[in-house]
């Protein structure tokens, strides 16, 4: 019988890399938000959408169909209704939900930074967004080109411009969800908080724009700004009451400087130590 010691030791433990640790929070956040409601809004945006553009370019064309027939789903309120809808579903228990548990004091404490969190949660957040902002347009001109209702060339460029107006929704209503969600610890608060707030501004600009009729007021729209855009990339002929260029700026900078605002929320919140 041996006395000797074990010839065996623990192995020491490898951090994953921030990569690991931001792809670990998007998984979570992407499943976490996959629930019934998330779901009917995605299939009625892409329902309603590409049913719309189909009527328009392939049942029902408009001789020559061009790049201007797809701008018909993002010339009225209907589309950014939808990404506000899905935006409500899945950004108003983002961040609240972890503030409401706590469990934020262990996503923030080390090795895990606030680049990390916040990265994934918006990274997951954006996904669900986007699929709403996007999918729509890119899956119709995909059908539209195959049934032969327009060219490759059109239905590329209509591929385009659908991701470069979804990104520029996607950029602000993801900035959004997570600074309402940010700073209350109920989702119920930061869903009505994120409806109340759009609906609320539309509603104002509406109104005052109508009274006073300040060429200004239209960029206060985030609706109104994102027609316009729309407008722009698809080269459609309606008649704009912004500058696009002008409009996608103040969209931008408005999602960049909710992400700042989030960020400044979160740093206040206090951290379990390594």
């Amino acid at each position: 019988m041996s006395i000797a010691p074990p010839r065996y030791a623990a192995e020491s433990i490898v951090r994953v890399g921030r990569g690991s640790r931001i792809a670990a929070i998007f998984e979570r956040e992407v499943g976490a938000r996959a629930g019934v409601g998330t779901w009917l809004v995605v299939a009625f945006a892409f329902l309603s959408n590409i049913l719309v553009l189909l009527i328009r370019i392939v049942i029902f064309p408009s001789e020559p169909v061009g790049l201007s027939a797809f701008s018909t789903p993002y010339g009225g309120t209907l589309w950014p209704l939808e990404i506000l809808l899905v935006t409500a579903a899945t950004g108003a228990g983002s961040i609240a939900e972890d503030l409401a548990s706590r469990s934020i004091t262990l996503y923030l404490s080390r090795p895990i930074h606030l680049v990390d969190y916040l990265g994934g949660k918006a990274a997951g957040l954006a996904f669900w967004i986007g699929l709403v902002a996007m999918g729509p347009g890119v899956v119709a001109a995909i059908m539209a080109a195959a049934l032969g209702g327009v060219s490759a060339s059109i239905a590329l460029s209509a591929i385009l411009a659908c991701v470069g107006l979804g990104l520029l929704a996607t950029a602000f209503f993801t900035g959004l969800a997570l600074a309402l969600s940010a700073w209350t610890a109920r989702a119920l608060y930061a869903g009505v908080a994120i409806f109340g707030l759009i609906l609320g501004l539309e509603i104002s600009v509406l109104a005052i724009w109508g009274t006073t009729g300040n060429a200004q007021i239209p960029y206060l729209s985030v609706f109104v700004d994102l027609q316009n855009v729309a407008y722009y990339v698809f080269q459609s002929p309606g008649i704009t009451s912004t500058y696009p260029g002008l409009s996608a700026v103040y969209v931008g900078a408005a999602g960049a400087f909710l992400i700042l605002l989030t960020w400044l929320r979160l740093e206040r919140v206090e951290v379990v130590g390594e």
